[in-house]
């Protein structure tokens, strides 16, 4: 089995005869087995400084403004709807879920009804009144606002980034809302 740097493939003598490039450096079985178990697993094969394939790992893409934005909205989106505690009952936050809470508290709090059953993020049920449902339509509010608040200050502080090594370096894990 032979390797070539200039065309990154595998050759076989038996396979290819005479159409094996001059540059191409024979390897064992083995490693060529070992070479592609790798390659399966996610690594790269390139060429060392001797022309012999090595596994490596691929190179990290390179961060942009643009890249931790949308790394950013999709930590916003994850958050928002990943639910939260409310009083010791789990709360789903999911946009389906903000809509129902809302509606059901504008026709709770505009008299148009005086009580409903409400479904809980672990499946029971409960009537509440509108009493019972303002704080849990508040805590969701706030936690949403909380949410993109969190998103416009990573904005911010990713617009005011300069160099590579900062895009690199900045996390965006930080400063979420918990939810709970």
């Amino acid at each position: 089995m032979y390797y070539s740097k200039s065309t990154g493939h595998f050759y076989n003598a038996t396979i290819h005869g005479n159409n094996i490039p001059a540059d191409a450096v024979e390897i064992t079985d083995d490693d060529y087995a070992t070479l592609l178990a790798a390659q399966s697993a996610g690594q790269q094969i390139m060429a060392n400084d001797n022309g012999y394939p090595i596994a490596i790992d691929p190179p990290q893409p390179v961060r942009s403004k643009a890249v931790l934005l949308a790394e950013v909205a999709t930590k916003r989106w994850a958050v928002e709807t990943g639910g939260i505690i409310v009083a010791g009952h789990p709360i789903a936050t999911d946009r389906e879920s903000q809509a129902q809470l809302t509606s059901a508290y504008t026709l709770l709090k505009g008299g148009l009804i005086a009580d409903t059953p409400w479904k809980a993020a672990d499946g029971s049920f409960t009537l509440v009144t509108l009493a019972e449902i303002e704080p849990v339509a508040q805590a969701v509010a706030a936690h949403v606002r909380a949410c993109f608040a969190a998103e416009q200050a990573h904005a911010e502080a990713i617009d005011a980034l300069h160099t590579q090594d900062e895009l690199d370096a900045y996390d965006i894990n930080t400063g979420w809302p918990s939810g709970r």
